[in-house]
């Protein structure tokens, strides 16, 4: 009774791994045909130019590595290809913060460059200097800079025992 139990369980566990076996060489179901063929874009990569797009957008910042010469280089004909990658309806206004003299050819480059593009002129602005947008006053930070300090000395929680350097605020 015992051995004929035995020789039962174990039947049972050879068809049992044998049909677990020819389920997994059934590629049909396999995990592997999830695996999207190289160079097709995945959603992590839409999401980073989707939020590189917006905030070269917000910056609107061209600078002098931008160009070679009077004309952009492939940088900042990247840079203007993903302004124009993000999406909104307004006008497009890029600040080029370049030297006076040669302000005007670049503008005309970077206008020329912006209707390769699509973008019509009325939707275009192209205005020398800097954004102001993106400048951040000091006086609040300076304000609040004594604040900041965490010297053994100004903590509450040091013991009477420590010895503190003068220069470094560490105790010993």
């Amino acid at each position: 009774m015992k051995n004929s139990l035995k020789l039962i369980l174990l039947g049972g566990l050879l068809v049992a791994t044998g049909c677990a076996q020819n389920h997994v060489h059934d590629t049909e179901s396999s995990y592997f045909n999830e695996f999207v063929p190289d160079g097709t874009p995945r959603r992590t990569q839409d999401f980073m130019k989707a939020q590189a797009a917006v905030g070269a957008r917000n910056d609107g910042m061209l600078y002098a590595w931008h160009f070679d010469g009077k004309d952009l280089s492939p940088l900042g004909r990247e840079k203007l290809a993903s302004i124009v990658d993000a999406d909104s309806i307004d006008t497009i206004t890029i600040y080029v913060d370049v030297k006076s003299d040669t302000f005007a050819d670049r503008k005309a480059s970077v206008a020329a460059y912006l209707e390769d593009l699509g973008v019509a002129k009325s939707h275009m602005n192209v205005v020398a200097g800097v954004n102001e947008n993106t400048l951040t006053p000091v006086a609040g930070g300076l304000a609040t800079y004594a604040k900041t300090d965490t010297a053994v000395e100004a903590s509450s929680g040091s013991s009477a025992n420590s010895n503190t350097s003068s220069g470094s605020g560490t105790g010993k």
